[in-house]
């Protein structure tokens, strides 16, 4: 089986917002600075780690699988928007991962599938 590996580096200066589309199964993804949205649209294996997400309408749409952890989610709209159901690929089950913090945003997360393992306090609305 042939494997595919994406590495996105944003450095200062370039655009911040990661979008994700495609067939790739291996990511890994390395932000060196704050981002702005991370909308991550096909299921990949690899790691979103240790990262500050604000300032957008939504700081994470998740709706594929994929492994967020340790992440900064804050001064968004909302915060995250979850679709993906199930204990597989749902927000929270992939991998093994470190809560985000998910704080001062107009509302937490738009849970329209499922999550668990995340540390949500100080929003607006959960």
């Amino acid at each position: 089986m042939s494997r595919s590996w994406i590495t996105v580096w944003l450095h200062q200066g370039m655009d911040s917002r990661c979008h994700l589309r495609g067939a790739a199964r291996l990511v890994t993804i390395l932000f060196p600075q704050s981002v702005s949205a991370s909308n991550i649209t096909i299921a990949f294996t690899g790691l979103i780690a240790n990262n500050s997400i604000s300032g957008a309408t939504f700081g994470v749409a998740y709706s594929a699988g994929g492994a967020f952890s340790d992440n900064l989610i804050f001064n968004n709209n909302i915060g995250v928007i979850a679709t993906v159901a199930g204990s597989t690929n749902g927000f929270g089950f992939v991998g093994s991962t470190a809560p985000n913090q998910i704080y001062n945003n107009q509302t937490g997360v738009q849970l329209i599938g499922q999550m668990q393992n995340q540390h949500i306090y100080d929003n607006t609305t959960g």
